[in-house]
């Protein structure tokens, strides 16, 4: 999607450096058998779910922010940051992923979205315990919160997080571009519904390489499945590319064997959409799309069903946006 060049300092030479650190390391951030850092005591056998009551629901909202950028005008941050909570609070979702954060955006939003917990907490959680340079750990840590999960905290308890870089054989020239994720499995106080692995990531721009980020990101997501066999598994995020895409059929293949993650569904009818009728989810603040097909998009594999995923197209009486994307949202209810 189109951007703008990032305008906070530090963001601007940390990603300069990313890149160099990146090269330099060749394979710093996670991978599939990358350790995580728990954050519960973890068990010493396979986990399994407590019994779940049923119509238990969760609601999940994808909202790509969009970074904070002095072009923007009247569409800039601090003039629309109020109506970004609003329209997220509105649907009382019980998570929220959200892409493009800065540190700043991040702080603003920890604050303001009330009775919610987040991840990951400034810091790249879940990267490699070997490294052949420190900086290329410091700068990963400034960047991991690009993509953050928020999620009720009367309701849902953080058992593990990990979140890093996913490198593909070659990083775009723009650090922040490239692919990061944060993943974090989720508990509910009450037992209503199984266990959630909640996956929140940007692939980055071209689809080859994206298509070999959204691999990784299936193998990591499949290792922490073998842990929580019954878990319901959740891939929020701006894809970048629609379900004609390479990176859309790495995402969504049909696994190998029968003991692997199952297929990723995306949660779009598609049976829905007029021939003509555009569900692109970037708009560049004009609230019209050029894409037929969105690209935004919340995936969902395990016991829970989805309703198909709704389009937010919320904007105030002035025809303000909360941001250059459409957010998107679906709930998971019990069988």
């Amino acid at each position: 999607m189109p951007r703008g060049v990032p305008t906070l300092i530090a963001i601007i030479l940390c990603t300069g450096l990313l890149a160099l650190a990146a090269w330099l390391t060749r394979g710093f951030g996670p991978s599939p058998t990358t350790p995580t850092t728990t954050l519960a005591p973890a068990t010493t056998t396979a986990d399994t779910n407590p019994a779940v009551l049923p119509n238990a629901s969760v609601r999940i909202i994808t909202a790509n922010i969009r970074m904070d950028e002095p072009d923007d005008g009247p569409n800039a941050w601090q003039k629309r940051r109020e109506l970004l909570v609003k329209t997220l609070l509105k649907y009382g979702p019980d998570i929220i992923g959200c892409q493009e954060v800065s540190p700043a955006q991040g702080a603003y939003l920890i604050k303001q979205l009330n009775g919610y917990s987040h991840y990951p907490r400034g810091t790249a959680e879940g990267t490699a315990t070997t490294r052949t340079s420190s900086l290329a750990a410091e700068l990963e840590g400034t960047l991991s919160g690009l993509n953050t999960v928020f999620f009720r905290e009367d309701r849902l308890d953080l058992l593990e997080g990990a979140n890093g870089l996913v490198l593909p054989d070659q990083l775009q020239q723009i650090p922040t571009e490239n692919t990061f994720f944060t993943l974090l499995v989720l508990a509910d106080h009450n037992s209503r519904v199984p266990k959630l692995i909640v996956v929140d990531t940007h692939l980055r721009h071209g689809d080859k390489f994206a298509a070999q980020c959204a691999a990784r990101i299936r193998a990591i997501i499949a290792e922490k499945r073998a842990k929580y066999p019954g878990a319901q598994v959740v891939v929020i995020g701006d894809m970048n590319h629609d379900r004609g895409s390479k990176s859309y059929a790495a995402l969504t293949a049909v696994p190998e064997t029968d003991g692997g993650l199952e297929q990723l569904v995306d949660t779009f009818d598609y049976s829905k959409k007029a021939p003509k009728e555009l569900w692109g989810n970037w708009h560049g603040f004009t609230g019209i799309t050029r894409r037929g097909l969105p690209t935004d998009l919340i995936f969902a594999a395990g016991p829970m069903e989805h309703s198909p995923a709704e389009i937010l197209r919320d904007h105030d009486a002035d025809n303000h946006f909360p941001s250059d994307h459409f957010f998107v949202m679906t709930t998971l209810s019990i069988r």
